[in-house]
């Protein structure tokens, strides 16, 4: 039984202020029972996933990959094939603050499903081998709520682990960008003065957390997504070959 069950944990020590409600929502509104199965499988997924997260250095969060997307208000350039976001979604279970501010910040966003806003999302172009990352970000990490930056920390590992697992479908190497190249792709009304600390984070951070090598290609690249905009074109990347 459903009570039976949420008392059982209460009482063995288990003060989680979400309980009751995690619980419940493995039985319907009209019935007292649970299911049993399904509550046992996603325990032993959630156990697998927590041990994944802890190996990437992130409490991590739940998400669903999201693959071709478009940005509003956006010209991207026709040649940028690789468009991912990591998404919230309604069978998610999040804290009910957190469920609230998702469904209130979705016109602040890039990229939107379901009137929900995206989590981060990534833009690069993908050839036959190799796979250039361009762009990035997370309009949740910027100008929200604590509790919202907070939930969603580590969004860029869980980002680049996922493009590379993209990669490992096809490609054998992954480029990043330095973060001082991306800061001259931006609209010349928003472009900083000094490449930003977060910036430097989010790609020479990565770059270094995830182990790339420094790389000085023969052919520069043109690592600007934006289809109005004047090139970028870099020749010095960070480098992954992916396994």
């Amino acid at each position: 039984m459903k009570q039976e069950l949420i008392e059982k944990l209460q009482n063995s020590g288990e003060k989680s202020q979400f309980l009751v409600e995690v619980i419940k929502s493995y039985a319907g509104r009209k019935t007292k029972r649970i299911d049993v199965q399904a509550l046992r499988k996603d325990i032993k997924e959630s156990a697998h996933f927590k041990s994944k997260f802890t190996e990437l250095g992130c409490r991590g969060f739940s998400y669903v990959l999201h693959e071709s997307i478009t940005l509003r208000g956006e010209e991207l350039r026709e040649d940028i094939n690789l468009r991912i976001a990591l998404m919230p979604n309604e069978k998610i279970f999040y804290p009910p603050r957190i469920r609230r501010y998702l469904r209130r910040a979705w016109l602040l966003n890039h990229y939107l499903f379901d009137r929900f806003p995206s989590i981060c999302f990534a833009l690069g172009k993908k050839t036959d081998k190799e796979c250039f990352v361009f762009i990035m970000q997370s309009d949740l990490a910027y100008r929200t709520p604590a509790f919202i930056r907070d939930h969603f920390r580590g969004w860029r590992k869980l980002l680049f682990k996922n493009v590379a697992q993209i990669a490992n479908r096809k490609h054998t190497t992954i480029y990043l960008p330095s973060a001082h190249d991306v800061t001259r792709c931006c609209q010349p009304f928003r472009k900083p003065l000094t490449t930003p600390k977060n910036w430097l984070m989010i790609y020479d951070r990565t770059a270094e957390d995830f182990q790339l090598t420094p790389v000085l290609l023969r052919e520069p690249v043109n690592i600007q997504v934006y289809r109005d905009l004047a090139p970028v074109v870099v020749r010095e990347f960070f480098k992954l070959d992916v396994s």
